[in-house]
């Protein structure tokens, strides 16, 4: 069988891999996997085949919120995308956690939502008259 054969028989019969999946295993990118189901008039794949069963997404889910782990390092754990890590989550109405409250889970992102001291005052005044933050 060709590479080409052996790709269009996992994109057929293996509905439990993914574009991604499948392209790992041949070493080739998701588009040219897709392309392969394009021009041999494959069925698009719809997302109607669950990626995680129950309990990897409880596995997910409990992972996140309790670790502190970002999407970006469950990505690689778990070999998925963003878009699939974020739709999972908003399926249990988890709000998707900031950079920055990662990276620093103590920072204040509503610090200055209102400026109620005269050190709030002044550092948002030398914050915006400095023209620019690089970090």
């Amino acid at each position: 069988m060709t590479r080409d054969e052996q790709i269009i028989d996992l994109y057929l019969n293996h509905t439990e891999l993914t574009v991604a999946d499948i392209a790992a295993k041949f070493n080739v990118s998701t588009g040219t996997v897709s392309r392969i189901a394009r021009i041999n008039n494959l069925p698009r794949r719809t997302g109607n085949n669950p990626r995680f069963s129950k309990t990897e997404e409880q596995q997910i889910i409990a992972e996140y919120q309790q670790t502190g782990i970002s999407l970006l390092q469950l990505e690689k754990k778990y070999h998925t995308g963003y878009n699939t890590l974020k739709n999972l989550l908003d399926k249990y109405n988890i709000p998707v956690k900031s950079l920055s409250k990662i990276s620093n889970p103590d920072l204040d992102e509503y610090y200055f939502a209102t400026i109620d001291t005269p050190e709030k005052a002044y550092w948002i005044g030398w914050l915006i008259t400095d023209g620019s933050i690089k970090y």
